[in-house]
């Protein structure tokens, strides 16, 4: 596994990375604190069907700071057409009293949204 560099994503495992984008902010208390998690298709399925397992893969991998206490909404947006998507975007927000909001992107390979 490659080091933890500001502003550069990170390989968690064969199937997720992350790109903190919290360490890279100016103001090192300024919230929310926000991080990317880009997976595959089947690890993103694993998350859609089981929100408890993102909650405990992103307390697992230090994602923040802080460790996150309560799950808040999460949204998935579908893809437009009929592409598949080369992978998903997760959009992590962590509050100040440590609750995480998530929106979930497809990444399609031609851009075509």
């Amino acid at each position: 596994m490659a080091p933890d560099i500001p502003g550069q994503w990170q390989q968690l495992d064969d199937q997720t990375e992350v790109l903190r984008v919290w360490e890279v902010e100016s103001n090192p208390d300024s919230w929310p604190e926000i991080a990317l998690l880009r997976v595959q298709p089947n690890r993103y399925q694993e998350f859609l069907q089981n929100p408890a397992a993102l909650y405990r893969f992103v307390n697992d991998n230090s994602i923040f700071r802080n460790r996150v206490r309560t799950n808040g909404p999460a949204m998935s947006l579908a893809g437009v057409g009929t592409e598949t998507p080369s992978g998903y975007l997760f959009v992590l927000s962590h509050s100040r009293t440590s609750a995480m909001l998530v929106g979930g992107l497809p990444l399609l390979t031609q851009g075509n949204y």
